[in-house]
């Protein structure tokens, strides 16, 4: 999804336009590393769900800044609200009140089915959030070997 989509929306986008990199220059880097990023232009809350309700993933970190520090200036952003939940049940809280710099945050959510991130009003630039999807159990990969082995070699010996 791209461009702009009114006051409450939430985009990943490149800086082809120059709408930060250009008109905004003197805020630094659009962007982290690569060429995409997320913002908002907007007091919209975004949150971010496991498609399969019943798995969760782990919410590390993000590269976090503001997005139009000069229209800001007077009055200091409101702390931005990152949320984690797991199965409707609050397990992580952090607030933060973003730059025009960015800034690494090293949150380590782990085990949520559910991210909230709620920017107070705050037009913010999102980078580089490094999210994980839990590996299938360990031990239940090695039972269902050990099974299948048990099950070759029982059959391997009534030959």
């Amino acid at each position: 999804m791209d461009g702009w989509l009114g006051d409450n929306s939430w985009v990943i986008d490149t800086d082809r336009e120059g709408l930060f990199s250009g008109y905004f220059a003197e805020q630094g880097p659009v962007t982290v590393s690569g060429n995409n990023y997320a913002w908002n232009n907007g007091a919209q809350q975004l949150a971010i769900t496991s498609s399969n309700l019943a798995s969760s993933f782990d919410f590390l970190s993000v590269w976090i800044r503001q997005g139009y520090p000069k229209w800001t200036a007077n009055s200091p952003p409101a702390p931005i609200t990152f949320t984690g939940f797991s199965f409707d049940r609050e397990m992580y809280s952090f607030q933060f009140s973003p730059s025009a710099n960015y800034q690494f945050l090293q949150l380590n959510f782990r085990g949520i089915n559910r991210l909230v991130i709620d920017n107070n009003g705050n037009e913010v630039l999102l980078d580089d959030l490094k999210v994980e999807l839990p590996e299938p159990s360990t031990s239940a990969l090695f039972m269902i070997g050990l099974i299948a082995v048990l099950s070759l070699s029982r059959k391997s010996g009534k030959a």
